[in-house]
């Protein structure tokens, strides 16, 4: 490899993890590997980020037929809704992305998982601080926030009883 072939492939290099490293959820949204939302071509992808730029609110379907659209989108957070009862939440927080992934059936459960922002390497699952059945997380406010969503499982002789031993 020449000199100046190294060179352009360096600043190419250096180019695209300055685009990753950026706290820019659009990228990282674009660049989200297919095992984690294989409910998006990059086509729906980029049209669902052009509809939340142009505040357009409606659906975009998916590739399970399902509609899908982003609920809400800042320079490093986007909420979208997958499909009825399925939504995505990504934080980019310097070179971390926050994933929860939500589902609503008849109660909410999230997983939330922590990714590198380079080439979206899993870190880690994060749990919640206190023991529950079902939990469900938001990103909304910027903070990762988990809600015990047991009790709504619960009849009311079972509510009385229930957190009583902590």
């Amino acid at each position: 490899m020449t000199f100046r072939m190294r060179h352009i492939l360096t600043a190419v290099i250096g180019l695209i993890c300055l685009s990753l490293h950026a706290e820019s959820v659009k990228p990282v949204f674009l660049q989200m590997p297919d095992t984690l939302l294989p409910y998006f071509d990059r086509t729906q992808r980029m049209t669902l980020l052009l509809n939340a730029e142009n505040q357009d609110t409606s659906y975009v379907v998916n590739l399970f037929g399902g509609q899908s659209r982003i609920n809400e989108k800042r320079e490093n957070y986007l909420s979208l809704q997958v499909a009825e009862g399925i939504t995505y939440e990504l934080l980019v927080k310097q070179d971390t992305i926050c994933l929860v992934q939500t589902t609503c059936t008849p109660v909410c459960i999230s997983v939330v998982s922590l990714y590198s922002a380079v080439g979206w390497t899993f870190l880690r699952t994060v749990p919640p601080s206190f023991d529950a059945e079902y939990v469900s997380a938001s990103l909304s406010t910027g903070t990762l926030v988990f809600t015990d969503q047991t009790p709504l499982l619960l009849d009311e002789e079972e509510k009385k009883h229930y957190r009583q031993e902590d």
